[in-house]
């Protein structure tokens, strides 16, 4: 038997491999290392938990976290049994998974054995109620043995493996499989030997053991120590490499594992006798040994079975490459091919498993475990003698095709669901390539398109380019390539990292710095004045808002009047305008290209201020390049009015492309041909792919060994990495893409040094960025690393970032999104609730509302572990939360938030009615109209007959909502007692926003019902909210003043109070009612024939509503652009709007913009000579908008006799234009009045009289129409 011997190995490393050597195989190494056989006289204890299928099964359902807690179950119980077992003498020979196969040799080893597995039992007792997860399982344990000869044999080409077969080995094995939890069963002639008081009743072939023997601890003699012995030999080379790393870590890890079954060993032994049996032991586990080196799959362990001996691989661990399900069926296939004596069979499966080192320090063993290992085991024991069976998954992810025979799904021990495995033939030859979404190199056709783009962008035309792709595709490589080809734009780069993704407008202080020539060590004092001096040298007009770009650097600077007065909610798009303008005069024209990497790791502040930049700068030399991962998902808003965009999804290069890449990149040390093709056949197109794939090859030598997915690759070249490097890189994958060297010293502490030369070593997975911070050359390099750290590592991690930066920030509330993301991945609750709700309130005040619902999410998933924080505490956070929520148009996650914060008040009636408040405005925002309603219903029974003045302004407001509701519906009669109700609560204890509403359904109704002059009401409220300085609600108000004013025909006042809402609106920062007011002015220069400067207004205006939520008003407002067309003879264009609006409108259930819609799209039907359509149109929506609709009667008579004029019905539709003539003048709607008597006289050709003609004339003067 020859092994390979590494001396140097066990020369310097015997007492640390040591304790991974059974005694047994050091003692024969001592005495006797060139013999394959050793008879040992001794008892062999088999040791078997049970509830270990279920604890396991309960466990994987947690995924990682669940194998960790398994292992670190087992390992604890195992410690204490093994501590008890070597008390009375025992040696571990195997170990695997969940159970251990003892020795107990030298005198009186029957009753130290019995006894041992007595004390065993209940220690069992003591340490197998164990709480996991939550749950409370109790682990039992069953133990067989038998005693006699016991056949040792050693075989093996590469490493000395010690086997145990015989019918010793045998009977113990199939004595354990008859014994029941908590029993212990002995063979025969143990029971011979034994006190017969200890010996109870027969159970199959054994006998149970119902006392303890009589016997004395005594444990067996150190081995010494091993120097001269070849301990490292008896160690799996894979094992052995991982037990002399520096520092190894338990990992996570993706294996395949494959049983090979050595069968028939018995009968064997017996017929062949112990030499010959030796030599076709080793023969075959000599060949095991040789075909899993060449293949480079890993042997792990040998076990017993009845009658047999299973070998254990695991492909991927401890290190994989990159092809492990290929390597392993190649591996078996050859293996089987291989002829011997003894027959064989296998099994193989993959999946997930947790590996490391087990058990106390005078005993250890690396396993790995996992139900990856026990489907392998159970897919082995369904194949024949001679039979290889695979799962499907292996077959589907090895590139090498084999012939294969498909077996019934089958059931299997712990397994809920069919196992699918197949027969495994002879290789046939090799897989088609999977084709995966490609990068730039070779594009030279989109180079040329994006050169044309730039070249738009230089004459002033703003684009945004997209690419997305997945990563290494070639995203930043096709940016770089088409930015080096123009090198007189300017490049400015928006920074996106993991950690940074809930810090708002985090990654926007790279470009700003970059403007501002900042320096990113400067102090905050130093960029605060280089701030000051650019805003004023750029744009004196700016200084005022000179906070708003403060916040873009994390600033924090003294707010002016200016900023002061905004709404926080509307900052978000002041501070977009403020921005584009300090960019526009700071770059003074210059062509610009902004480049944002990853944008899925973008806060959404700074992701929003990108959006409303890449539309504002439509007309300024701006190119704004977004490179991200999933291109089922755009980041360009397409539905965005005047934006040049292009979105791509790289596509693979070709064959040709990737074997170009090849021959430049070894044009110094060319590869043969074949070796080309073969690299840009497995490349898939994906330039880093050809890269990593020709690094392997130079490598390895040959291109055989190529993985085939850009992770395997990944993960394979992490696993090359020296130990502690390897270390270094899965510490840095918890700070995130991207992170400073101070931090990752912080995480690694004293574990493992942080030398010069580490980055070098690193570089190609790890480079520094042009800040001076490290960054992973991708995330998914990141990722892999990240994946292999164990739960309990990355926790540990976490927290070392975490209170290094608690200890190291200036200012923790600016840390505070970072600390808490951290901190919640630490596992420390109370700190995660600390500072998410800090972090949250931060990031509300700053209007980024999604960071801001992220983080008071993190908080609340927090603070279910955190004693001592009251109910009301968590309310308030969810009642924050749904705040947030709603204004970023999560209506429904709004409306779930405030619905659990109302149960955590359930003492406090008003509160709760408060909550029924804004719930009833997140039902109202969807459209859910009945379901606001029932809320508000729900809401005032809480504050019914209460009259403190809390309850009485709740209610107030409940009432006025309930009213504005109605009134929405088209039920004015409702709604106007309800809002009178209101108004009166509201006045005596001055809720103002009840008030509002109270008033807008008020004078809504009275509008709907025909009675302009009782529409009074909302100009006090503008009274009220100038005299509080309360812009935007004075502004709001204004607006609907206007729009009195408009039917009333006075139409300069109307303009006068548009502009003005227009302009307080904005001072608060509320584009969305400023965009309102818009369209309303829009709709007072449409009558007055002003086409040009009405659409202007209307464009901008519906792209504003229509970004937001507020449907209603982008509803208004398209319908406006629907009369423009009308107005200018294009009828069709308006027809097809009008009926998409039509039914937009009814779907959300605004009567009166149903109505109105119905009202112009009969008018366009009767233009189209389609009057019947026209005329259903008409009826459908008056059925929509029920009976309060009066105030549209004069229209709606004026539309069906357009209509009916349409039809030749000249007298239906005079008589209609006579009842619209009288409604119109009863309402006082003299605009009504002006187009009624106009269509009168069109319609008899201007047969009227002389006073008819002056009256149109002297209303279309009071109006301002053009006659």
């Amino acid at each position: 038997m020859a092994t390979i011997v590494e001396p140097d190995v066990f020369e310097e490393h015997g007492e640390m491999l040591k304790p991974y050597v059974p005694r047994l195989l050091i003692d024969w190494a001592r005495k006797s290392p060139s013999t394959s056989y050793r008879p040992v006289d001794g008892t062999l204890v088999f040791v078997d938990i049970s509830g270990f299928t279920a604890l396991t099964e309960r466990l994987a359902g947690r995924g990682k976290i669940g194998a960790e807690l398994l292992r670190d179950t087992l390992d604890g119980v195992f410690r204490a049994l093994l501590d008890e077992a070597y008390e009375w003498g025992a040696g571990l020979l195997k170990w695997g998974g969940d159970a251990l196969l003892l020795l107990f040799d030298g005198p009186r080893h029957e009753t130290r054995a019995a006894r041992a597995a007595w004390e065993m039992q209940r220690t069992i007792g003591r340490v197998g109620v164990i709480r996991v997860a939550g749950r409370t399982s109790t682990l039992r344990m069953s133990i067989g043995m038998a005693t006699g000869t016991i056949d040792f044999f050693t075989a093996g080409s590469v490493h000395r493996e010690l086997l145990v077969v015989g019918p010793t080995a045998t009977e113990t094995v199939t004595i354990e499989s008859v014994a029941e939890a908590g029993e212990i069963c002995v063979s025969d002639a143990l029971a011979a030997v034994l006190d017969p008081a200890c010996i109870g009743a027969r159970r199959g072939d054994a006998h149970l053991l119902v006392q303890p023997p009589d016997a004395v601890r005594e444990q067996a003699p150190d081995v010494g120590a091993v120097l001269g012995i070849d301990v490292a030999s008896c160690i799996p080379i894979a094992s052995r490499s991982h037990v002399l790393l520096e520092r190894s870590e338990p990992e996570h890890r993706a294996i395949t594992a494959a049983f090979v079954e050595l069968m028939d060993t018995d009968s064997l032994l017996d017929r062949l006798g112990p030499a010959a049996f030796a030599e076709a032991l080793d023969e075959r586990i000599s060949s095991i040994e040789e075909s899993a080196l060449r293949h480079r799959v890993p042997f792990n362990v040998t076990d017993i079975a009845k009658g047999s001996v299973k070998v254990l691989l695991t492909a991927g661990a401890p290190s994989s490459t990159g092809h492990d399900e290929e390597q392993t069926l190649r591996a078996l296939r050859e293996i089987m091919d291989q002829p011997g004596v003894i027959p064989l069979r296998a099994g193989v499966n993959a999946g997930k498993v947790f590996t490391g080192d087990f058990g106390p320090p005078y005993r250890r063993t690396y396993a790995v475990l996992g139900d990856a290992i026990n489907t392998a085991a159970r897919v082995m024991s369904r194949a024949e003698p001679g039979q290889i069976l695979s799962t499907n998954a292996v077959l589907e992810r090895s590139r090498t095709a084999f012939a294969t025979s498909p077996l019934e799904p089958f059931k299997a021990k712990g397994k809920s669901e069919p196992i699918t495995a197949s027969i495994v033939g002879p290789i046939t030859g090799r897989r088609a390539e999977r084709v995966v979404e490609a990068p730039f190199v070779g594009r030279e056709e989109l180079v040329a398109a994006l050169l044309g783009i730039i070249h738009e962008v230089k004459a002033g035309n703003g684009w945004t380019v997209e690419i997305a792709g997945t990563a290494g595709i070639g995203k930043s490589r096709l940016v770089r390539e088409v930015l080096a080809l123009t090198p007189e734009v300017r490049t400015l780069h928006v920074a996106c990292e993991e950690y940074e993704a809930s810090t708002p407008y985090y990654a926007m202080r790279e470009p700003m710095r970059e403007v501002l020539g900042l320096d990113r060590n400067c102090t905050a004092a130093e960029a605060e004045r280089r701030l000051r001096d650019a805003v004023a040298e750029a744009d004196s007009e700016l200084v005022p808002w000179m906070p708003l770009l403060a916040i873009l650097l994390g600033l924090e600077m003294e707010p002016t009047p200016e900023t002061a007065a905004l709404d926080e909610r509307f900052l978000g798009e002041i501070l977009a305008d403020v921005t584009l303008r300090f960019l526009a005069a700071t770059l003074t024209h210059a062509a610009t290209a902004i480049v944002v990497e990853d944008a899925h790791f973008m806060d959404g502040a700074s992701s929003d201020l990108l959006h409303r930049l890449s539309t504002a700068s439509a007309s300024l030399p701006h190119a704004l390049f977004v490179t991200q991962s999933d291109a089922s998902a755009n980041w360009t808003r397409q539905d965005e009015d005047g934006l040049r965009y292009i979105c791509l999804a790289l596509l693979p290069l070709t064959e040709r492309e990737a074997a170009r890449i090849v021959e430049l990149a070894t044009d110094a040390e060319p590869l043969r041909p074949h070796e080309v093709e073969e690299i840009a056949r497995r490349s898939g197109g994906s330039p880093l792919f050809v890269l990593e794939l020709l690094d392997v090859a130079r490598t390895t030598g040959t291109t055989e060994a190529l993985p085939d997915s850009v992770e395997a690759v990944v993960t394979a070249e992490i696993d090359r990495l020296a130990p502690s490097d390897r270390t270094v890189l899965r510490y840095a994958s918890v700070l995130g893409t991207v992170f400073n060297r101070s931090l990752l010293a912080a995480a690694v502490r004293d574990d493992v040094e942080l030398d010069a030369a580490l980055w070098e070593r690193l570089r190609g997975l790890v480079e520094a960025n042009p800040t001076g911070r490290m960054r992973f050359r991708n995330t998914l390099v990141r990722d892999a690393a990240y994946e292999g750290l164990p739960f309990r590592r990355r926790r540990e991690l976490h927290a070392r970032v975490a209170e290094a930066i608690e200890t190291t920030a200036d200012a923790l509330e600016d840390e505070a999104a970072t600390l808490a993301l951290h901190f919640f991945a630490a596992g420390r609750r109370d700190k995660t609730w600390q500072y998410g709700r800090i972090a949250g309130d931060r990031a509300r005040s700053l209007a980024a509302n999604v960071e801001a619902a992220r983080l008071y999410e993190l908080a609340l998933a927090a603070v279910r572990h955190v004693r001592g924080v009251s109910r009301r505490e968590r309310a308030d956070v969810l009642v924050a939360l749904g705040i947030v929520r709603e204004t970023a148009g999560l209506f429904d996650d709004s409306y779930e938030a405030l619905r659990l914060a109302t149960r955590l008040v359930p003492d406090d009636p008003v509160e709760q009615a408060r909550i029924y408040v804004r719930r009833t405005r997140a039902r109202q925002r969807t459209g859910a109209h009945t379901q606001a309603l029932r809320e508000t219903a729900a809401g005032l029974r809480l504050v019914a007959g209460r009259n403190e003045p809390d309850a009485v302004g709740v209610r107030a407001l409940l009432r006025a909502w309930r009213a504005e509701i109605f009134m929405f519906q088209g039920r004015a009669r409702e709604a106007i007692p309800l809002a009178e109700h209101a108004v009166v609560e509201a006045e005596a204890v001055d809720e103002f926003a009840a008030l509002a509403h109270a008033y807008t359904a008020l004078d809504g109704s009275y509008q709907l019902l025909g009675q302009p002059e009782k529409a009074v009401h909302e100009r006090k409220a503008v009274e009220i909210y100038r005299r509080m300085g309360n812009a935007r609600s004075a502004g709001v108000y204004a607006y609907n003043v206007g729009g009195q004013s408009y039917a009333e025909g006075k139409w300069d006042e109307a303009v006068e109070l548009y502009v003005r809402s227009h302009e307080d609106c904005l001072r608060a920062g509320d584009r969305n009612n400023a965009a309102y007011a818009d369209a309303s002015l829009a709709e007072v220069l449409i009558g007055r024939g002003q086409l040009d400067e009405a659409e202007h207004l209307l464009t901008d205006a519906r792209r504003v509503l229509r970004s937001s939520s507020f449907a209603v008003f982008a509803l208004f407002a398209e319908i406006q652009l629907a009369r423009c067309a009308l107005a200018r003879g294009d009828a069709a264009e308006a027809r097809t709007s009008l009926e998409q609006l039509a039914v937009e409108a009814e779907a959300v259930g605004y009567a009166a913009i149903r109505l109105e819609a119905g009202i112009y799209l009969a008018h366009a039907c009767a233009q189209t000579v389609s009057p019947r359509q026209g005329l259903d149109a008409l009826d459908a929506a008056l059925s929509a908008a029920g009976a309060d609709a009066a105030l549209y009667e004069a229209a709606v008579e004026r539309a069906r006799a357009a209509c009916l004029a349409t039809l030749d019905d000249r007298e239906g539709a005079l008589a209609c234009l006579e009842r619209a003539l009288d409604r119109a003048m009863r309402q006082g709607l003299l605009y009504e009045q002006l187009l009624t008597r106009r269509a009168r006289l069109t319609l008899t050709e201007g047969r009227v009289g002389g006073e008819e003609l002056r009256e149109v004339g002297r209303l279309a003067q009071l109006l301002g129409v053009p006659s």
